[in-house]
């Protein structure tokens, strides 16, 4: 995101998205990143849980993990975690690693999903101009929310 968005190519590609990313605060989980070049980027590189549990006690707006299942899932055993929505483009890999792996139980549960029928993008392709077809959308949220007594622990995936 860093490498296109800043970039002429991005806002050409799509100005409103550009202003946006540009604009909008962002936090990078990281170990080994030194230092961050995009303007508005923070780095956070020990101590995740912690720092993010502060941002969370903040007012605000949302706070977004894009594309990191790893610290999704290592973060849904926190509590710190209130709501996913996970949108799933179809590509062939031939392999990859589970979306919850390491997750284990949560109190998240499925609020619907929803079959998106063509790309969310102008030009109908996807990332990097691929070809891109239909996805799904899976929203989650974690109930009782905050501050809300315990809730009943539920796999982390949805029904069939």
């Amino acid at each position: 995101m860093a490498a296109f968005w800043p970039t002429p190519a991005g806002e050409e590609s799509d100005p409103d998205v550009a202003k946006a990313m540009n604009t909008t605060p962002k936090i990078v989980i990281s170990r080994t990143l030194p230092q961050a070049t995009w303007a508005g980027t923070q780095i956070i590189s020990h101590h995740a849980e912690e720092e993010l549990a502060k941002l969370k006690q903040q007012p605000g707006k949302d706070i977004v993990i894009a594309g990191s299942s790893t610290l999704t899932a290592g973060l849904l055993h926190t509590g710190l975690l209130d709501e996913l929505r996970i949108m799933v483009n179809p590509v062939i890999l031939g392999q990859g690693r589970s979306l919850f792996a390491g997750a284990g139980k949560t109190s998240l549960k499925l609020l619907k999903t929803q079959q998106l029928g063509s790309p969310q993008s102008r030009n109908g392709r996807g990332a990097r101009g691929c070809q891109s077809s239909a996805g799904l959308l899976a929203e989650f949220r974690r109930y009782p929310l905050a501050g809300q007594g315990d809730g009943q622990a539920v796999q982390p995936h949805p029904r069939r």
